[in-house]
Parts: C-alpha cells; sequence; structure tokens
C-alpha cells in the first residue's frame, strides 16, 4: 500500500439561497501506510466531513484522493452505534454480510467477529438486543462490526466522545493493540478524528491539526509503544495547543 495523498480538496455545504458554508478549503494531506494518525480540531473546522469523504460516504466538490484501498477495505466508525434496534448484537456486528463481500471473505470475517466479541467481554451478550447494552458495551460492539472485515484503513469519528473516562482508556488500549498486531502481518492505517488533545498524544504516531477547513500543522509522535495512560506527554500537548491556537487565528 503507497502513500494515501489527498490534494486541493475542497467541500462545500449549501445552508440558504445562495449562501453556502465552505467545510474543506485547499486540504492537503499524506497518510503513510500502517500509520495512526489523529485529526484534532475544533468542533465545526471539517473533521468529520473530511473522514465522510475519504470513506466515500460524500463526494468532494474538487481535489483528489489517491491510493485508497477498495472500499471494502476501509471501515467507518461512527459518533454513536447507528444500530439496528430490532437486530441482534450479532446480527449488527455483521451485517457487512449484506455488502460487497464473497462467501469466502464473509466466513472469515464471522470467524474475527467472534473473537473480537470475546476480546471486548461481548460473546454473552451477542444474542441481545442494542437497548439491552450499555452507553460503552454498545461501542466495544460497534467497534467489532467495524474491525471484523479485516480493513487495511480504519476511520474513527471521535468513537470514545460518549463514553465514562475508564472506559475511554481501556478502548484505547484495545484499538491500539489490534492496531499494533497487525504490523507484521497486513498493516493497519488508522485515522482518529478527536478534540481531546491528551487522547491524541497518547494515540498517534502522526499529529495533524485541523482549522477552517485545512490541515494547519502535523506533529510526528515517535515517542514508543506502550504509551502508559499517566506518562507525562505535557510537552507534547503544548505542541499542539500552540499548533491549534495558531491555526485558528
Amino acid at each position: 500500500m503507497n502513500d494515501i495523498i489527498i490534494r486541493g480538496l475542497n467541500k462545500s455545504f449549501s445552508v440558504t439561497g445562495d449562501i453556502s458554508h465552505s467545510a474543506i478549503r485547499d486540504l492537503q494531506l499524506t497518510i503513510v501506510p500502517g500509520s495512526f494518525n489523529v485529526i484534532v480540531g475544533k468542533s465545526g473546522c471539517g473533521k468529520t466531513t473530511l473522514l465522510r469523504i475519504i470513506a466515500g460516504l460524500d463526494q468532494s466538490d474538487s481535489g483528489e484522493i489517491a491510493n485508497l484501498p477498495q472500499r471494502k477495505k476501509c471501515s467507518l466508525m461512527f459518533q454513536s452505534p447507528r444500530f439496528l434496534p430490532w437486530l441482534t448484537i450479532w446480527e449488527n456486528v455483521t451485517f457487512w454480510e449484506h455488502g460487497h463481500f464473497t462467501p469466502a471473505e464473509i466466513a472469515k470475517a464471522k470467524k474475527e467477529a467472534e473473537l473480537l466479541l470475546d476480546t471486548f467481554g461481548l460473546t454473552e451478550w451477542k444474542s441481545s438486543f442494542p437497548g439491552q447494552l450499555s452507553g460503552g458495551m454498545a461501542q466495544r460492539a460497534s467497534l467489532v462490526r467495524t474491525l471484523a472485515t479485516s480493513p487495511q484503513l480504519l476511520l474513527l469519528d471521535e468513537p470514545f466522545a460518549a463514553v465514562d473516562y475508564f472506559t475511554r482508556l481501556h478502548l484505547q488500549d484495545e484499538v491500539l493493540n489490534l492496531w499494533q498486531a497487525q504490523q507484521n502481518s497486513s498493516p493497519l492505517t488508522v485515522v482518529f478524528v478527536t478534540h481531546d488533545i491528551s487522547e491524541a498524544s497518547r494515540l498517534a504516531t502522526h499529529i495533524h491539526i485541523m482549522a477552517q477547513g485545512c490541515i494547519t500543522a502535523t506533529l510526528r509522535n515517535d515517542a514508543p509503544y506502550p504509551r502508559p495512560h499517566t506518562a507525562d506527554r505535557s510537552r507534547l500537548e503544548s505542541e499542539i495547543l500552540s499548533a491549534l491556537n495558531a491555526g485558528n487565528q
């Protein structure tokens, strides 16, 4: 897999009449294969719009994205689980079987889903319905659905924003463990959107600062893994905050 290269991306939305809102403005970004990218920015800066364009859910007005993996190798996890309430957890996490996968790919993904449900402590809940799960459990199930198809590109849109602090740390650990486990076989590239500076400093290899629809800076984070929850990352977080402030001026 080559670098994913985003050039001159633009996206506007009609507000009313002749008035439009420019969400993405001449955005340039390079994503290195196997890297863990965190996009940090204020609410409304265009982070989710960018993720939706990369995932193919929205179309840009202009610009290009080169070297994306095929669509079935790109998985997007939303901020909320978005489960169908009349389906069981197992039926929800394997709902992708109705997409463009071969029978062999579906069988492999279902085995992976079984393993992931066990990893996240959800096996005994697979026959339950979404309304019977806590918020943290629902997010773990959503992560199972996203990971089971063994994507090459994993897109995560503030996936842990709605869970408590301890559940967030646990889910961070699980995502990092799964990401690292794949690096020697089929490298997984992650693009993770957040407005949480401490989350960015703990997870990322590359931190992309987004402001006013643009990537205004990219910071490298070469700290070795594992990165303890309690480690002092104040210097890096100060750099992130300075870059955010500069981008929003």
